[in-house]
């Protein structure tokens, strides 16, 4: 809720220091109140007020208690508190700041020491408001930088680097487990007519709808990557048996095959050819495996086009 003037809500059981502190702060501020502890929760809740000047001294629920509530609350623990007390003794003051308190101000009431304090504490959460959020666009930025540096800006999958990163936190895990891993270099057939005909517009968008059919033919533990041009790589990662591999691979060619409709009611037809390669059989490095699956695809291609092909050493 945007304000004005900064909302002060004032929390005592004695309307006369009510009226003195609405005195003091007007008409810089807008003020509300609160005559116990229960009703000034009551009002942070509703009002999410700028500063609270808190009484310490209430009957059923003390400033101490409520201060301690506000502070559990993360959206409320950052709302200044300043203590109100006629008591002025150094152990209340110390419970008060312990509590998170941010000041003290003792009774009676000195009206221009009253507005310093209000004042001084606003323009400290202001700035400290402002720290907080220039520190989340901060870390936003950081996170965008980052997705930029590891994936690819057309489709948004895993660009190579993130992809060679996968593969060896992958391989090291299968050599502790004695697990195997499979890779599949993926490369599409009629691509290029499409993309040379039809602009690249339409080359992009179609890059981008075989990246979401890939996606959706393999698992959340799996990586499918985009390698450059109109070439994808997959990786699957604690696989049991070579069928469970082919499985995956031939969902993936079926997938692929089917006709992509575009927004204007164009159909465009494309297939794929599949190399696969496993972990330890055909490699037991991030390159090999690449190398092999890499040469198991032009095999594919060599060999008619949209199928799949394992490494067999040639």
């Amino acid at each position: 809720m945007s304000h004005p003037k900064p909302v002060i809500l004032i929390v005592d059981d004695t309307p006369i220091n009510i009226q003195i502190l609405n005195e003091a702060l007007q008409p810089n501020y807008q003020t509300c109140f609160a005559l116990n502890g229960g009703e000034a929760l009551e009002k942070v809740h509703a009002l999410a007020p700028d500063l609270i000047l808190l009484d310490i001294m209430m009957p059923i629920m003390d400033g101490f208690e409520v201060c301690r509530r506000l502070k559990a609350d993360e959206a409320l623990r950052n709302i200044p508190v300043i203590f109100i007390t006629a008591l002025g003794q150094a152990e209340e003051e110390s419970e008060g700041l312990r509590l998170g308190a941010v000041d003290y101000i003792t009774k009676p009431f000195n009206p221009a020491l009253v507005r310093l304090r209000v004042r001084n504490h606003l323009e400290l959460k202001s700035q400290r408001d402002e720290l907080e959020q220039l520190g989340r666009e901060l870390a936003s930025r950081n996170q965008q930088l980052e997705r930029l540096a590891h994936h690819d800006r057309l489709t948004g999958l895993p660009n190579r680097s993130l992809f060679t990163d996968r593969i060896n936190r992958a391989l090291a895990a299968a050599r502790r487990q004695g697990t195997r891993i499979a890779l599949l270099f993926i490369d599409l057939d009629q691509f290029k007519p499409i993309n040379d005909e039809r602009g690249h517009d339409v080359g992009d968008w179609l890059l981008q709808a075989v990246a979401r059919r890939m996606e959706a033919c393999i698992r959340e533990s799996d990586t499918v990557a985009r390698m450059g041009g109109d070439e994808f790589a997959i990786l699957l990662p604690e696989i049991h048996t070579s069928a469970d591999v082919l499985k995956v691979a031939e969902k993936i060619r079926l997938a692929l095959q089917e006709p992509f409709q575009t927004s204007d009611d164009h159909v465009l037809a494309i297939s794929s050819s599949i190399g696969v390669a496993l972990y330890p059989d055909h490699g037991d490095n991030e390159r090999d495996l690449l190398r092999c699956s890499d040469e198991a695809m032009y095999w594919a291609k060599k060999g008619g086009r949209n199928r799949v092909e394992w490494f067999e050493p040639r």
